[in-house]
């Protein structure tokens, strides 16, 4: 990771695992710090402070821009949903005023950092993708452009509730061998027709059109 100087506008990445209390808390130790872990690694290059678990069932970390944090988001949420571990994230813009940590998330203050915090503790919002702008609510079109950015990560949490475990499952291995049907049906053991009718059922195509959408708009219409 390189090094990042002060007062910089940043992405800071927070999220926490939904009903932990009612879960084995050793497999879910096991669970959240492995795929923490494994999100480090994969995106190295992208994280100017790693991620970090601050409690038992909360990590934060920053990024060096807000596509790049949706799109860390986006796999830690379907690696945890295979592995029955809901989760919520936020992710917000931030202004850095003291030394970037380069290797734990903490003992860092700037503006931007208590509004991400409070939109991720918002019980009353279901969206697993939430997004905190600066200058909101204040500012009005920031204000605006928050609101249509979470709308957009609501759809995509809604299309998620609503996938069986066969379809998670199918779509988890999906993402993680880059659409190579023959390596999907090979580890499920089915044939590749099943694999592409659990992805039809699940409407995959509309999602990542979703997904993909406003990941370039995050790219190139949003700063950080």
């Amino acid at each position: 990771m390189q090094a990042v100087t002060a007062t910089h506008k940043l992405s800071v990445l927070m999220g926490d695992i939904v009903g932990s209390e009612q879960m084995d808390r050793g497999k879910l130790h096991s669970v959240f710090n492995e795929e923490i872990g494994r999100a480090n690694e994969t995106f190295r290059p992208d994280l100017v402070s790693p991620l970090t678990i601050t409690l038992g069932d909360e990590f934060q970390g920053l990024v060096r821009t807000s596509a790049q944090a949706f799109k860390i988001a986006n796999m830690l949420r379907l690696d945890l949903l295979i592995r029955g571990v809901p989760c919520r994230f936020v992710i917000g813009q931030a202004d850095i005023e003291t030394p970037v940590n380069p290797k734990k998330a903490w003992n860092m203050l700037g503006a931007g950092l208590s509004a991400a915090r409070d939109r991720l503790d918002d019980k009353k919002d279901e969206g697993a993708y939430r997004f905190s702008l600066l200058g909101a609510p204040d500012d009005a079109k920031a204000a605006a452009l928050q609101a249509l950015l979470d709308a957009l990560g609501a759809a995509l949490s809604d299309m998620e509730a609503g996938w069986s475990a066969t379809q998670l499952r199918t779509i988890a291995l999906w993402v993680r061998y880059g659409g190579n049907a023959d390596q999907v049906a090979k580890f499920r053991n089915v044939t590749n027709r099943s694999v592409y009718y659990a992805l039809e059922a699940a409407g995959w195509e509309t999602y990542i059109k979703r997904r993909d959408a406003l990941h370039a708009y995050l790219a190139t219409c949003l700063a950080p």
